[in-house]
């Protein structure tokens, strides 16, 4: 059974709705502080973040197939630890001067790994005369 899919949507969602918040948060707000570091970082978070939504809306899709339930699961679980230490760290950086910028290079792997699983995912299909 695993992960319910509609726990990937939901995700997809509130993350969706949060990477556009925080884009328009750079542009708007920290441009008109004058720091454009914590722009850079924080819109680069923005940007991997719906990346993440991305998968996230793959593993729902996937997870509605049938027989790719498992490896849709270990994609929405690689993408919200991605975006959650990827983005979290940039945005911890940014905003809060937080030095947590060791913690973004397991974030990124993590994303990575996730669209490896997408590939997998893919292969598996078309091995089984699927979609």
């Amino acid at each position: 059974m695993g992960i319910p899919l509609g726990v990937w949507l939901a995700l997809a969602g509130v993350n969706g709705f949060l990477s556009v918040a925080m884009g328009a948060f750079a542009a708007h707000g920290l441009e008109a502080m004058g720091d454009p570091h914590a722009v850079a970082l924080v819109e680069k978070a923005a940007r991997y973040q719906m990346y993440g939504v991305i998968g996230f809306v793959v593993a729902a899709w996937a997870k509605g197939q049938g027989g790719l339930g498992l490896l849709a699961d270990i994609l929405g679980c690689l993408q919200l630890i991605g975006i959650l230490l990827f983005c979290g760290s940039l945005v911890l950086i940014a905003l809060l001067r937080v030095p947590v910028a060791f913690l973004a290079p397991f974030g990124g792997m993590a994303m990575l790994v996730g669209w490896i699983v997408v590939a997998w995912m893919g292969i598996r299909s078309v091995r089984r005369g699927g979609v």
